[in-house]
């Protein structure tokens, strides 16, 4: 709205970093991912924080039942894993 005056390390550290805290995408990122469908199984992968506050290797899985799609989800703060590209099917 600019009536108050920030400096860009304000603006940054200060209110985008809350923001920026967790990245999340799919694993396999292609057409049409995110459509449910019947029998599907979709797979997320969150990077967290090394000062994240949950730590351990986390992996759940979630099934909505109204379109029978399977949401796989996985989180690390190792940015190695999250990066690396899926080997193919």
């Amino acid at each position: 709205n600019n009536k108050v005056s920030k400096t860009k390390e304000d603006y940054l550290y200060n209110y985008m970093a809350k923001n920026l805290y967790l990245l999340q995408c799919p694993i396999s990122s292609e057409y049409n991912t995110e459509t449910e469908a019947e029998g599907k199984t979709v797979s997320y992968i969150t990077l967290t924080p090394l000062a994240y506050f949950n730590q351990q290797y986390n992996a759940r899985e979630e099934k909505n039942k109204k379109s029978n799609t399977t949401y796989k989800m996985y989180q690390t703060n190792n940015s190695e894993i999250f990066w690396k590209k899926p080997s193919s099917k």
